[in-house]
């Protein structure tokens, strides 16, 4: 039998994978329209990225649910279009390739199972509330193992223009996602042993940028999973809101920065060794989760984890009521 661990990846796909959302570079190519519709009363939109303080302009509406539909609208009467003609399919995945991903993404996605191929099989997932059809239009797409996200369609009498939600992931929706992930099963109402999961979760590994994954990343780390949330290198404050918010719903915060042999990418491949090895800590993940975000108020249980942590020689057991930080440089 096989002693080779099943590691898995799972990366949010905005501000995470990349430097900016996905649906940014249609905004770019049809900024004068975009401007020319919702410029009336004030200057809302300067740039392509200012789209998104319109969308939060409709107060009281669910962001994800208020953004499609102004997407749709723009879709449908010609706010946005590509070479004079409305959006299809296949142009989501056009604008896709003009994505602007964080540095080394590639690099990571091609170097990453090779360096650890003697010990793991390594799977790489995207769950994103962002939208598939424009991000499997993207140079990642290439690599990685399946892509989970927001779809849109073009209904019957659309004449392939798109028009309409076919698949809704809003960031609570992502633990939704991780579960299908895990079973290997898109039916995730199906009753399965643990023993039966494609994926086990304390062998899965989670890296998102912000608020909207502290749902998955509060699921996963119940689960046992490593979670690492990244921020803009750049930005002292990109740093000081992400580690603000993130707080112990991560093991660490780091630079979005992925090139190999980066700060990042060695802390990440050191969490996957660590996943593989078969020494690792067995410490129920559920207390450790329990006692960094303060929930245990029974003063022996509290006591005990402490003290497995102080006595425990695996390596990464004994920070795990921690959070790693690594500062801009």
């Amino acid at each position: 039998m096989s002693d080779r661990k099943k590691l898995c990846i799972m990366f949010d796909f905005d501000l995470t994978m990349s430097t900016e959302c996905c649906q940014e570079p249609i905004f770019r190519e049809n900024l004068e329209k975009i401007k020319e519709k919702y410029n009336t009363d004030e200057e809302i939109i300067k740039e392509p990225s200012d789209y998104w303080k319109m969308v939060d302009n409709n107060k009281g509406y669910d962001r994800e649910i208020s953004y499609l539909q102004c997407l749709l609208e723009d879709f449908k009467d010609g706010t946005m279009q590509r070479n004079g003609h409305n959006l299809t399919d296949e142009d989501l995945k056009y604008y896709g390739q003009f994505i602007k991903l964080a540095p080394g993404m590639i690099d990571f996605l091609k170097q990453i199972k090779t360096d650890l191929a003697n010990v793991a099989d390594v799977s790489i997932y995207i769950v994103s509330v962002g939208i598939t059809n424009i991000i499997l239009g993207s140079e990642v797409a290439e690599y990685v193992d399946g892509i989970i996200g927001t779809e849109l369609a073009a209904t019957f009498n659309s004449n392939g223009h798109i028009d309409s939600i076919k698949k809704l992931n809003t960031s609570f929706n992502k633990i939704a996602s991780l579960i299908e992930i895990a079973k290997g099963n898109s039916n995730i109402n199906e009753k399965m042993i643990s023993s039966a999961y494609k994926q086990e979760y304390d062998n899965a590994l989670l890296i998102a940028d912000g608020m909207s994954d502290i749902p998955s990343f509060e699921y996963a780390g119940k689960k046992g999973a490593i979670r690492i949330g990244v921020y803009d290198p750049t930005s002292m404050k990109a740093f000081n809101v992400a580690y603000k918010n993130l707080g112990t719903s991560v093991n660490a915060v780091v630079p979005r920065i992925y090139t190999p042999g980066s700060d990042t990418y060695n802390m990440i491949l050191n969490y996957l060794r660590f996943m593989a090895s078969p020494n690792r800590c067995n410490f129920p993940p559920q207390l450790i989760h329990m006692e960094r975000g303060g929930k245990i108020k029974h003063k022996e249980t509290s006591e005990y984890i402490k003290k497995h942590f102080m006595e425990c020689d695996s390596e990464y057991c004994s920070p795990a009521i921690l959070t790693y930080q690594i500062r801009p440089k």
